[in-house]
């Protein structure tokens, strides 16, 4: 495929990825007001940091290896895989110990549960992101444009039903979150 076809495939979904997630932010922050908007961001910055942090390069090294053809692509998935499990399971054991601190010094008065979430979820939402340069590294980036697309679509509608519809707070956009991340 061209570089000009990537390059408009990209454009073209993450353009209309903003205008989503622009339209369910407002909507998001109407339904639940500043203080509990507050507490879903909070969570979201938590869960994304984790991330972040936990990625260590790994999706540059997976774009590297797969365009390069320096390894094959079941080996770079199935490192991958290992590598967010670990991550996550380094991060669930750093909460459980430093849970309590953690929570009364960086997250006061939110619910612990919430936090235990964002933190629960970091392997899957790692192995989001080491999949799509997965498939950046393969050079499927119509793939990738569409996967974006329909991903963050099914999690803006989801969210809009379960605070607008259902009324379930917080609560229940971080199990909308939950339910995607799977």
């Amino acid at each position: 495929m061209s570089i000009k076809r990537n390059i408009a495939y990209l454009l073209i979904s993450q353009s209309a990825i903003l205008f989503i997630s622009i339209v369910s932010s407002v909507i998001v922050s109407r339904a639940l007001g500043p203080s509990n908007r507050g507490v879903y961001i909070l969570i979201l910055t938590a869960n994304y940091f984790l991330v972040s942090i936990g990625n260590l390069g790994i999706g540059y090294t997976n774009i590297y290896l797969l365009s390069q053809k320096k390894m094959s692509m079941n080996k770079v998935h199935s490192a991958s895989i290992v590598f967010a499990v670990a991550v996550g399971i380094i991060s669930m054991v750093i909460y459980a110990v430093l849970g309590g601190p953690m929570n009364n010094c960086l997250l006061p008065n939110i619910n612990w549960r919430y936090a235990f979430l964002a933190i629960a979820i970091v392997p899957f939402s790692l192995y989001a992101k080491y999949w799509e340069t997965i498939i950046s590294g393969i050079n499927k980036f119509e793939l990738l444009s569409k996967y974006n697309l329909l991903s963050a679509l099914i999690s803006a509608l989801g969210t809009i039903v379960v605070i607008v519809f259902f009324k379930w707070g917080v609560a229940g956009i971080i199990a909308w979150w939950v339910v995607t991340a799977v």
